[in-house]
């Protein structure tokens, strides 16, 4: 298991829940999104909008599993540097 917080650098908005869910999809772990104490699967974007992600935000994600260290190095680059989140 596999750990690592990030700020987010901007907002989570419609297309932002949609481009952490598509890159958690690319990768076999389990990968999980805490922030105050709840904790939600990243592949499901009800359990992602749910906890209300926005700009400045501390986020926590979590891995399981065989490219555990890829998928939260992937994730957290997204959040963190708001010109990817663009792409999608």
């Amino acid at each position: 298991m596999f750990s690592k917080t990030a700020i987010v650098m901007k907002g989570i908005f419609l297309k932002r829940p949609t481009a952490i869910l598509q890159t958690a999809y690319t990768f076999r772990s389990d990968i999980w999104i805490e922030k105050n104490d709840k904790k939600v699967d990243a592949k499901k974007l009800p359990d992602i909008l749910n906890i209300h992600i926005k700009g400045g935000d501390t986020i926590t994600f979590t891995a399981n599993g065989e490219d555990e260290i890829q998928a939260i190095e992937t994730l957290v680059n997204l959040v963190e540097n708001d010109y990817l989140l663009d792409i999608f």
